[in-house]
């Protein structure tokens, strides 16, 4: 009797293989034929699921989104106001291994989003999902009165995502200069500035 594939596990198998890759050698490293063999599998499977280079860039970004998204939630669960502001915006900081890796592959993709329309899209959904939840933060934590009540939220939060990205650039390229702790640090002081004059804002 032939033996029956899961096919959906099949595909975590590959996901999971393509991510091992990815941490071990980079992008560059993750051709099919790394990918089949870390997956024991043939490369046949793996050009089930990614016919191309660009397809294997793809399932990393969404396997590293899937994992930012989970380790936020994780992250924010119980967190109010500028106390999950601040969480939310560490997760998006290279602060670990985990996170300089997800970096580098949207690193990635920005580059490739300068003249390919559809790294373009992947870019802008990743970034708008971000920019909707530091508004909602934002707007928490400004009722809470532990940021400016004359900010913009949407303004605001463009701003920080903004700052993120920059400085988890500048970490990843000269690390050596801002380290982990000078992140949190930076970070710290930029959030001091959109707080109320009263609490030691830009206005105090």
């Amino acid at each position: 009797m032939p033996k029956v594939v899961d096919a959906e596990q099949r595909r975590r198998e590959v996901l999971d293989a393509v991510w091992r890759v990815v941490e071990r050698d980079g992008i560059a490293g993750a051709t099919v034929r790394a990918i089949a063999l870390e997956a024991g599998a043939s490369t046949a499977v793996v050009t089930h699921w990614f016919r191309n280079k660009d397809e294997v860039l793809r399932a990393a970004l969404d396997l590293s989104h899937h994992r930012i998204a989970a380790r936020r939630q994780r992250h924010l669960e119980g967190r109010t106001g500028r106390d999950a502001l601040t969480e939310a915006l560490r997760q998006m900081l290279p602060l670990d291994a985990e996170r300089k890796l997800e970096m580098q592959i949207e690193i990635t993709v920005w580059l490739r989003a300068l003249t390919d329309d559809s790294s373009r899209e992947v870019h802008l959904g990743s970034h708008d999902r971000s920019l909707r939840l530091l508004e909602r933060l934002v707007e928490e934590s400004m009722a809470a009165g532990e940021l400016d009540a004359s900010l913009d939220p949407r303004r605001t939060a463009e701003g920080l995502l903004a700052f993120v990205d920059g400085l988890g650039v500048d970490a990843l390229v000269h690390p050596d200069r801002v380290s982990e702790e000078r992140q949190l640090e930076l970070l710290e002081d930029h959030l001091d500035r959109l707080a109320p004059a009263s609490r030691g804002g830009a206005g105090s």
